[in-house]
């Protein structure tokens, strides 16, 4: 890696924290990693958003954990995730047939970019609100309080 990608990185990371401070946000952050972890109070359900910044590809990467998937409702998940993914604008759901694993991630490249503070709150920003709106129904269909069939018509009415 040059050290001109490191620097940028580092602007970028910096910029973010930033951010965050200005916002009054509370956060840990790894610097020599460049990677933040912020819990955010939502709704129903809490969550942990990760930001990381890959100063080799120049990326900006948010993810937020939603838990496994019991075995049994894999299969049916899969479409449920695809039914919201249709719905998103930015970010996505990602899933793990194998172990369950259900995650949100929102990547940005910011190769060749200044990046400032409003396009750092903007992702942070669109990460807390698509997670908060659609972890709730993930946790309770997972849990067994909702069907698939519930769970769809609930996504497609919002």
């Amino acid at each position: 890696m040059e050290d001109k990608e490191l620097k940028q990185a580092r602007i970028v990371f910096n910029t973010f924290c930033s951010m965050l401070d200005k916002g009054g946000w509370k956060y840990h952050k790894d610097d020599d990693e460049m990677h933040i972890e912020c819990g955010v109070a939502g709704d129903d359900l809490p969550l942990l958003l990760h930001i990381n910044i890959d100063a080799d590809r120049e990326l900006i990467r948010l993810h937020s954990s939603l838990g496994n998937v019991p075995r049994g409702k894999r299969s049916e998940a899969a479409l449920a995730i695809c039914a919201i993914n249709y719905l998103l604008i930015n970010g996505c759901f990602d899933y793990d047939y194998n172990d369950g694993e259900m995650v949100f991630r929102l990547v940005n490249s910011y190769a060749g970019s200044i990046v400032g503070e409003e396009m750092c709150k903007y992702i942070f920003m669109c990460s807390c609100l698509t997670v908060d709106k659609y972890n709730d129904l993930i946790v309770k269909y997972m849990l067994g309080g909702m069907s698939l069939e519930e769970l769809i018509a609930k996504i497609n009415s919002d």
